[in-house]
């Protein structure tokens, strides 16, 4: 950030971080992060795997796949994943992760800046990924509970998703109608919506005097409000400094839904203090924390099976 490049990245960590644990890694290893559907990958050597993220049906060889659970694919073996029934990404995590280049201590894409991940570029037809050839023993083979995966999932097919803010530093700026507004009102996304950012929808907000500001830093989760009054979110490769007046930020344990969310769905926002925004993340991190040690008790179990 201090460089000026964004942080880039899985728009939902949360599923990226499960997927990485289900194949014994730490957690943070290279993955892809899947987006356009259908999508068929051909596994050139034995890997071990784990589909997390978006709820929807894979198939391995026409034999469907459980979402959310490790798997074992042989040589020459086709993983084709349709689109979600519920959620945006869906999270390909394999074993021993992606031996990817490190650029600025990570191996993500910046598509936007064109460098990082398989030379800078979302996956094409025909491209050819590397992996450390590591497996998963077939008599290991487990996974999330659906009710657990589905848990964070499905949520976000019922109504509008609520997002916890807190407010930023241009928010008292909007006349007292805009700011009861911003919190009462449903906001939809558009259709200008990606990893940079998504563009909202709904009855426009007015600032009492519109501020006049400096290019200053920016963060994924940031909410700004540019002139027509319809805000826009910053996200995994969001710009790191813009003019804009800045209205709130979506708390940290709430981004991941954000990832998760399509053009269409709507959202609300609802207001929070520091101290809250605090305890909502350390209350998520417990909670994976937790499934994290079920997950390794869970092989441990297999593992003394063999």
């Amino acid at each position: 950030m201090h460089l000026g490049v964004g942080r880039a990245g899985a728009m939902d960590p949360l599923a990226l971080r499960v997927g990485n644990w289900l194949v014994e890694g730490e957690g943070s290893e290279a993955a892809i992060e899947i987006a356009q559907f259908p999508l068929r990958l051909r596994f050139h050597a034995a890997c071990g795997y784990a589909l997390t993220g978006a709820l929807g049906v894979a198939r391995l060889d026409g034999v469907i796949v459980p979402p959310w659970w490790t798997a074992l694919a042989r040589p020459g073996q086709t993983l084709t994943i349709a689109a979600p029934d519920v959620g945006a990404r869906a999270y390909l995590c394999v074993a021993g992760g992606l031996p990817l280049p490190e650029v600025l201590g990570a191996r993500a894409t910046d598509m936007k800046s064109g460098f990082g991940g398989l030379n800078g570029a979302g996956l094409a037809r025909g491209a050819t990924l590397p992996h450390r050839g590591q497996i998963l023993d077939d008599r290991r083979a487990f996974g999330v509970a659906p009710e657990v995966a589905g848990q964070f999932y499905r949520s976000l097919a019922v109504g509008d998703v609520r997002l916890r803010v807190m407010v930023a530093s241009e928010f008292e700026c909007l006349d007292a109608d805009s700011q009861r507004r911003f919190f009462e009102q449903s906001w939809a996304i558009t259709a200008n919506a990606n990893r940079i950012g998504y563009r909202l929808e709904g009855e426009a907000l007015s600032f009492t005097q519109m501020p006049e500001l400096l290019s200053h830093g920016i963060v994924p989760g940031v909410i700004q409000l540019p002139g027509e009054g319809q805000p826009i979110v910053q996200l995994a490769d969001a710009n790191t400094c813009g003019g804009y007046p800045k209205l709130a930020v979506v708390i940290a344990s709430d981004l991941w839904k954000l990832g998760q969310l399509r053009p269409g769905d709507r959202l609300r926002f609802a207001p929070v203090s520091n101290r809250e925004a605090i305890a909502a993340q350390d209350v998520q991190e417990q909670g994976l924390q937790a499934l994290r040690r079920n997950i390794e008790r869970e092989r441990g179990v297999h593992g003394s099976n063999k």
